[in-house]
């Protein structure tokens, strides 16, 4: 059997990861921030999925500019909480940070020729 090399596997695997950190905020918010994460958490689960299964460069680069703007929202929002959810909303900034590193690197890696 042979295996394609996808260099977008474990990018989507740290969207899955922020996604579930958004429920377990949600939750521990005792659901003040639903508003604000639940789109959140089926955006980050769709881009997971699609990097991992159909990947594609497009969407890695919209993924990339994605994890951008939720490193920035997660710290504005984790600012204004302390204890669990603060400390979710920090998970939630470092898994979008790896996301963001991963995709940098395979988007950089491997260029498209113009």
């Amino acid at each position: 059997m042979t295996e394609t090399k996808n260099p977008f596997r474990t990018a989507g695997y740290f969207f899955y990861l922020s996604a579930a950190l958004h429920v377990v905020a949600i939750v521990l918010s005792g659901g003040a921030l639903f508003g604000t994460l639940a789109g959140a958490v089926v955006l980050w689960g769709l881009i997971g999925y699609f990097l991992i299964t159909r990947p594609r460069r497009w969407l890695a680069h919209l993924g990339f500019i994605g994890a951008l703007v939720g490193i920035v929202a997660s710290v504005s929002v984790g600012t204004q909480y302390s204890g669990l959810t603060g400390m979710t909303m920090t998970a939630i900034t470092l898994a979008d940070i790896g996301a963001a590193v991963l995709l940098f690197g395979a988007l950089w890696r491997s260029p498209v020729k113009a």
